[in-house]
């Protein structure tokens, strides 16, 4: 087939499309063949079909006004590459784009040679270097299925083409060459005709080489120009509006009853729906996924492509997390919305996985893990993994999940071995604790944690004989044979037997057994608790009827103390307080108990005295704590020095005043401020202390006394 070319002033060629050049062909039949001009065409872009004929040295690509090829799309550079004809062929070089030139899917990275029917994809532009005669589908012959989806930016809608054709125009018009020059006023005019134009295209309009231009054909260039300009802007409004177009004036229409005018359904173009050019920017966690979008795939996230969308419209894209390790692949979905002022849509695919990192184990063991994921909660998944690579993560979906270190063992003295389980934990991993690190020793495999709970808590723990802690309770021991035992005042005593031989968990919840006279003791304390003070002293008293211990008989005094105190009937709580604190156990809570009584009833005395030794010599901390409280109640707004000698027997002078009563004393209903404290005996140094006292505190001083020097 022919080419045909038509030429401006310049003799400046543009080349016609392959669609023009079929309707010319027939009237061509007879003409004389025309020497062939090598071209590029775009086949894949905006204004597909668009050719460019080249010359002889150096072609151009880019968004440059002096472009030979000039694409006018953000994906390419200003100088984007170079095809250059020498004596050896065609050559393609990049000339440092920031997305790259590719040459039949493969990237430029320096220069490249390329013949006839070679793809050059420059952005979003897929262009064919035709060198000889072609028909039409050879020229527009679709991408090879290797090409395409190779280049950094994606191709747009073809639609895009009628947006880019007038501007284009305007560039092409610009950059021809004119003769007759008109030297005064030029540069202005230039400068309004490349009105838009940003800086470094306005500073290419300016280093044109200036030729002889006519004053007239100046003009005429520029107004030509302006008019296209202006007709691409009213064509484009046309469209967005989405209006009929306007009537021809009334002197121009013929009226209805003379010729009846008819209809074209070309003269009314169908507008589609508004599809705008975005990027959608996809990543993903906590792996590289493979997305795609309807039936299109883009490659391994985070990737960024260019894409041409409907406004408006509902989208779903779809990402694929290939877990390697467990041979298995998980697909995750995200739906997205087109906004008309959109630029960059993100889109972020959060797969429901989690990792398992091995940060040690023995070289000798063999890795197996077993899942059952959240979405197929009864179908087991299993993987032996190979070749574990020391804090590499293992990527596995969200779930519950086996993990088992195996080793050899040998059967007996036979040759035969089998894979004896080591090490066993169960482990549950999703969005509140998506890892789970593995770190093993050869000495761990010797050992196996222990986790015991009991009902109620507090029991004390015996291992072998040896307390170790009271429940709940967590510890490690060798593995082998143990005795546990399980001790609480009030209840029987848990006793088993444990028989470990791999590092697995050993979890147990007891539920304690108590004497008809604990039980008796246990339900008084529960209606205790509830305020329930009249059924508790039914429930305690019972508790007697029933051969109770030692420690049950005083629990229960002590219980009864409680609850008469909470009914203010002081005598009776007197009286079991001072039954209870006899018991070793129930002594410094059953003084707590009658400090209260004294206070209230205003014998400061011995109340404070019950509760120096109470603060001074109980070692459980929540009875310190009580007996903090209970001094807070019966003197909520002074405090009290305790002073203790040793040895005892000194003459105290507070503030210059001496005191009547030898250490130890106590010293009560003190006042915010500071106090002068000097203490005296015969035979020993003299000592003095400055004391600053808050509110409501109590302020034990204990002095070693130093003999004085003979």
């Amino acid at each position: 087939m022919p080419d045909v070319k038509a030429t401006f002033p310049d003799d400046k060629t543009i080349l016609k499309t392959a669609d023009e050049v079929a309707n010319e062909a027939a009237s061509e039949e007879h003409t004389p063949a025309k020497q062939f001009i090598p071209y590029i065409v775009i086949v894949d872009g905006p204004r597909a079909g668009t050719r460019f004929q080249l010359r002889e040295g150096d072609n151009l690509i880019g968004r440059s006004v002096s472009s030979v090829a000039m694409l006018e799309d953000q994906s390419v550079s200003r100088r984007h590459s170079v095809l250059s004809h020498t004596r050896t062929g065609w050559i393609l070089k990049d000339e440092g784009s920031k997305n790259g030139s590719y040459v039949n899917g493969q990237r430029v990275k320096e220069q490249v040679n390329i013949g006839h029917g070679d793809i050059i994809q420059v952005g979003i532009y897929a262009m064919r270097l035709v060198t000889r005669p072609v028909t039409n589908e050879e020229e527009m012959a679709p991408l090879p299925a290797d090409i395409e989806g190779k280049t950094v930016m994606f191709a747009a809608s073809p639609e895009a083409a009628d947006e880019h054709a007038d501007t284009n125009t305007l560039h092409e018009a610009a950059t021809s060459d004119h003769t007759d020059p008109a030297v005064s006023g030029e540069e202005g005019l230039l400068e309004e005709g490349a009105e838009g134009l940003d800086e470094e295209e306005l500073a290419e309009l300016k280093e044109i080489p200036e030729k002889k231009r006519s004053p007239l054909v100046t003009y005429g260039i520029m107004l030509l120009a302006l008019m296209i300009v202006a007709a691409a802007g009213g064509y484009a409004y046309w469209r967005f509006l989405n209006a009929p177009s306007k009537p021809l004036p009334p002197a121009t229409q013929t009226p209805a009853t003379e010729v009846p005018q008819a209809t074209s359904s070309a003269a009314q173009p169908i507008l589609g729906p508004k599809k705008i050019p975005v990027f959608l920017d996809f990543a993903s966690s906590p792996l590289p996924a493979k997305v795609s979008m309807e039936g299109k795939d883009y490659g391994l996230a985070p990737v960024k492509v260019n894409v041409e969308l409907e406004v408006g419209k509902t989208y779903t894209a779809q990402a694929a997390f290939t877990l390697e390790d467990m041979q298995d692949t998980r697909l995750v979905t995200d739906t997205f919305t087109v906004d008309q002022n959109a630029t960059i849509i993100p889109i972020l695919f959060k797969g429901p996985i989690g990792i398992i990192k091995v940060t040690n184990i023995p070289r000798d063991v063999q890795l197996y893990v077993e899942g059952y994921y959240a979405e197929e909660p009864f179908k087991p998944h299993t993987a032996k993994l190979t070749n574990v690579t020391f804090g590499k993560p293992v990527y596995v979906p969200f779930g519950k999940y086996s993990i088992e270190l195996r080793q050899p063992k040998q059967l007996g003295e036979s040759n035969q071995y089998i894979e004896d389980i080591r090490y066993k934990r169960e482990v549950q991993i999703g969005v509140d604790n998506p890892l789970f690190e593995l770190a093993v020793s050869d000495e761990d495999l010797q050992t196996f944690p222990v986790e015991i709970r009991s009902v109620p808590d507090k029991a004390d723990v015996f291992m072998d004989g040896k307390m170790v802690g009271q429940t709940p309770y967590k510890g490690i021991f060798p593995l082998g044979e143990h005795s546990m035992a399980l001790r609480k005042d009030g209840y029987f005593e848990h006793t088993q037997q444990l028989k470990m031989d791999i590092d697995t968990l050993y979890q147990v919840e007891v539920p304690l057994k108590t004497t008809v006279a604990g039980q008796f003791v246990n339900a008084g304390k529960a209606l205790f608790s509830k305020g329930l003070y009249k059924e508790a002293v039914a429930q305690l008293a019972e508790s007697f009827k029933n051969s109770p211990s030692a420690n049950e008989t005083a629990e229960a005094q002590y219980m009864l103390g409680m609850c008469y105190l909470r009914l203010n009937d002081a005598a009776t709580a007197l009286s079991y307080f001072e039954q209870a604190r006899v018991s070793p156990d129930y002594q410094y809570p059953s003084m707590l108990g009658l400090a209260s009584i004294y206070g209230s009833s205003g014998d400061m005395a011995k109340s404070l005295s019950l509760l120096v030794e109470v603060m001074l010599k109980a070692q459980d901390e929540e009875v310190k704590h009580e007996a903090n409280s209970v001094f807070k109640q019966i003197s909520p707004l002074r405090s009290v020095m305790y002073i203790y000698t040793d040895p005892v027997g000194a003459d105290v002078t507070v503030n210059d005043k001496p005191m009547q009563v030898k250490t130890p004393m106590i010293l009560h209903d003190l006042g915010l401020g500071n106090y002068k404290i000097r203490v005296t005996k015969d035979g020993y140094q003299m000592q003095e202390l400055n004391i600053s006292m808050s509110i409501a505190e109590f302020n034990p001083i204990i002095i070693k006394l130093k003999p004085v020097e003979e």
